[in-house]
């Protein structure tokens, strides 16, 4: 059969309705297509254990009979999506308030500009995912290797990097202006604080390398928390130095080296902060992830540190005698922060929630 040579107009658009919905498919494939590669294998490692066994609605009442009868509650609300609308109800007794309505004023914001199934979601508003459930539970953070939880971006990141990174642009200084010193402050976040562990959690540890190496570090508490055995907030008194005031992010972008030592979970915005500004990231290398932390390249974004601090005077040392070398890092993590926006947050959620309704029966 001959093909015709003549240009074959295209079908006229009889409403607004039509034209929208083309809108609207264009839209969809232009997202699907500017994806990057990591946001695609953070979601196809999430919810590839839930793609083999499927999520019911038997599941999602498990969930919620589990988490009503657990000694440590998830601090869930369940959110359903249907028709563009958002409703939403508490799960678990204790939910945090401010993060909750943060994360459903984002949804409601974002399902009338991007098109999304109709599903249920169950979101933990707590720090992360402590317990090891293999359960679909969207989370701002969680324990590496864990299968079930579902990572979202956090609360933090859903009330926009925006006005973050122009605080960092506004306050922060050249490199060259910045103390050569490693600085940190920080609550006894990391563990629930006893007799047998009040010097060994994390940040117990960073705090004891400043005291041992104090022209290279300056770290030290500002709120003491957690402690559940009185005898052990005593002792911590006596051998550890005693708490510094607060300080705000002006003062600290002063100093060339920032570090970032996870508490409860992730340091959530924290680690973006430090990447957006000219100083360089310390970063622990923790058991807890985020949604980004895929796309973070130690010696590229940042200078990795051992989770037991052991070796962060080490690591300072070599940032000191290689100058250029990590002001280069910094550099670079700063230039990566460009891809954090509302969009790209807007973009991740959007993919994500699409490949989750697939694992939906």
């Amino acid at each position: 059969m001959a093909i015709s040579n003549r240009l074959v107009k295209p079908p006229s658009i009889q409403n607004s309705m039509t034209l929208r919905l083309l809108l609207l498919s264009l839209i969809c494939f232009t997202h699907a297509f500017s994806t990057p590669k990591w946001m695609k294998d953070q979601i196809n490692e999430d919810l590839a254990i839930h793609r083999k066994r499927k999520i019911t609605q038997a599941l999602i009442n498990k969930i919620i009979r589990l988490d009503r009868h657990a000694k440590k509650h998830s601090e869930l609300i369940r959110v359903d999506i249907k028709n563009s609308k958002i409703s939403w109800k508490r799960i678990s007794a204790h939910v945090c308030e401010q993060r909750a309505h943060t994360i459903i004023r984002w949804l409601e914001k974002f399902v009338q500009k991007r098109t999304i199934p109709n599903m249920t979601l169950m979101i933990s508003t707590g720090d992360g995912m402590f317990a090891p459930k293999n359960l679909p539970i969207f989370v701002p953070s969680k324990r590496r290797g864990y299968r079930g939880p579902i990572l979202i971006p956090d609360p933090e990141a859903m009330g926009g990097y925006e006005g973050l990174a122009k605080q960092v642009e506004q306050d922060d200084v050249p490199w060259e202006k910045k103390q050569p010193i490693a600085f940190w402050r920080g609550a006894t976040t990391g563990a629930l604080i006893n007799s047998n562990n009040y010097l060994s959690f994390p940040r117990a540890l960073l705090v004891q390398q400043s005291v041992m190496h104090p022209s290279l570090l300056d770290a030290k508490f500002v709120a003491l928390v957690q402690f559940f055995d009185p005898d052990a907030l005593r002792l911590f008194k006596q051998k550890m130095p005693a708490c510094a005031a607060k300080v705000n992010l002006a003062t600290q972008l002063n100093y060339r080296y920032l570090v970032n030592v996870d508490g409860n979970t992730c340091a959530w915005s924290r680690v973006f902060w430090i990447l957006k500004s000219n100083s360089l990231l310390l970063k622990q290398e923790g058991e807890w992830t985020q949604w980004y932390y895929r796309i973070l390249r130690p010696w590229k974004h940042y200078v990795p540190v051992e989770r037991n601090l052991g070796n962060i005077a080490a690591m300072i040392e070599w940032a000191k005698a290689h100058d250029q070398e990590a002001k280069a890092i910094a550099s670079r993590a700063n230039e990566l922060t460009k891809a954090f926006t509302q969009d790209s947050i807007e973009a991740y959620v959007e993919l994500l929630l699409r490949e989750y309704a697939k694992c939906l029966r």
